[in-house]
């Protein structure tokens, strides 16, 4: 990753808390007497930072200079200025700076800000629609379809860092390698080379295997490596085992979406159309499964969910009303909202002002925090007001832009992003240099880093903060 150096002109005029000093007479140390300045008052890794004064010590190894306790390294000093760069260390955080000198510790009013850096980057895909697998910048998917406007994408990611994508043109599953490779777990591929009589629910009790056909519209990856995917071929859910077992799961109508409650051995599945939620037992499966129970009605066009792994809450995506929902395990007719006004748009801001516009995917990350993939409209059009990842703080509920922003198309890069004032991830929508098109799904991997099925692209993207 290229360093971010940010030059700001503003200055800031700063005091000293307390200052003690005492010299005996042999003692060469002088009193520092005007620390007048440091420039820049924020920025991100390899930011160099200014500072001036009078008499500080020319030998620099009598000097340091401290930002949470964080050592900062010092380029140069004279008696006049002390020249440091800051390291690569989110705990920077926003601080001030300290600076002792033979043991004497100087702290400043003023703060400096830590930027931290967020990456974007292509994962696999060329950007082209097609289907091939192999390495991740040769690999082709079709996230768009000419007949289902349903099928928007699903995306997970397992503890091993292999990330599934439910490829509903190709009509498979694809799972991709962290170092991007590509490969094909579930599903014939393309309907053209489909054997329209291979179907894994009429064949060997309920069994089958990987290679049985398959119309996805999302996928759950458990603990164990199982996968759990959406079928509106047959209107049901599949488990496929890691070694492409297949089992059939149980059918709700046109099931389209899926979470999963491992620790409640509970799976959660949204009828799209009906805005009805079932949920079943995880191993539910065979020739005859259990009926599903329903849970919730009145949420037609609801899209995305999933589960908070602490204590079992359901989030739910409520497609048509460009709002975010939550129901507390058990109650399933008082669900609160977690954002959205209900108007569709694009604006950040606090849980109830601000505007989705007709999201889909959801992900939580181990602290609560939801991410929410934009523009999850029918036809994923560019025209759409958001081609964004959204992220929604657990505890203030306040809504920023993660990567993206109101426009559509396809750039990868870098940006600096503030890392204090409670709200880590905030950016301008549209000072982002990223963009995607129809970022659908959403997922988010045990050590933070994101992942989008960027739909009118092809391309899985990867999002990583540092």
């Amino acid at each position: 990753m290229s360093k971010i150096r940010i030059i700001y002109l503003a200055i800031a005029l700063f005091s000293f808390a307390s200052l003690t000093t005492s010299c005996d007479d042999d003692d060469e140390i002088q009193s520092v007497t005007g620390i007048s300045e440091f420039s820049p008052l924020q920025g991100g890794y390899g930011t160099n930072v200014l500072i001036s004064g009078e008499n500080f010590p020319i030998d620099a190894s009598r000097v340091s200079v401290t930002i949470n306790e964080i050592d900062i390294p010092i380029l140069r000093s004279n008696e006049e200025q002390l020249l440091v760069e800051i390291p690569k260390n989110k705990e920077i955080g926003s601080a001030p700076l300290v600076i002792t000198i033979d043991g004497q510790s100087f702290t400043t009013l003023s703060k400096f800000s830590y930027m931290r850096t967020r990456t974007v980057s292509s994962l696999a895909g060329t950007g082209e629609r097609g289907y091939q697998d192999g390495p991740g910048n040769e690999a082709m998917f079709s996230f768009t379809t000419d007949w289902g406007e349903t099928r928007r994408g699903g995306i997970d990611v397992d503890d091993e860092l292999n990330v599934y994508v439910s490829d509903a043109a190709n009509q498979c599953i694809r799972k991709i390698a962290p170092d991007g490779t590509v490969t094909t777990v579930a599903g014939q591929g393309p309907v053209e080379i489909t054997d329209w009589g291979l179907n894994w629910r009429h064949e060997n009790d309920g069994k089958g295997s990987y290679n049985a056909q398959i119309r996805p519209t999302d996928v759950k990856v458990d603990s164990k490596g199982n996968m759990y995917v959406t079928d509106d071929y047959v209107g049901g859910v599949v488990m496929f085992e890691p070694d492409g077992k297949a089992h059939y799961l149980g059918w709700g109508g046109g099931i389209n979406c899926i979470a999963v409650d491992e620790a409640n051995n509970t799976l959660y599945l949204n009828d799209h159309n009906a805005g009805i939620i079932y949920t079943s037992a995880m191993d539910n499966y065979g020739p005859s499964p259990a009926a599903i129970e329903k849970i919730i009605s009145g949420v037609q066009w609801s899209a995305g969910m999933v589960v908070d792994k602490r204590n079992g809450d359901l989030y739910l995506v409520y497609h048509d009303a460009n709002q975010i929902l939550k129901y507390k395990r058990g109650d399933w007719e008082n669900p609160t909202v977690v954002a959205g006004s209900g108007q569709e748009g694009y604006a950040d801001g606090t849980a109830m002002s601000a505007q989705f516009y007709y999201p889909w995917g959801i992900a939580m990350d181990s602290d609560g925090n939801l991410y929410v993939g934009g523009n999850g409209h029918s036809t994923g059009t560019s025209s759409a007001l958001d081609q964004s990842i959204r992220f929604i703080d657990y505890n203030t509920g306040y809504v920023t832009t993660f990567a993206g922003g109101q426009y559509a198309g396809f750039t990868n890069g870098e940006f600096a992003i503030p890392s204090y004032a409670g709200i880590n991830n905030t950016i301008s929508g549209n000072s982002s240099p990223v963009r995607f098109s129809a970022p659908t799904g959403v997922a988010v991997d045990k050590n933070g880093t994101v992942y989008v099925l960027d739909r009118a692209n092809n391309v899985v993207r990867k999002i990583e903060t540092e």
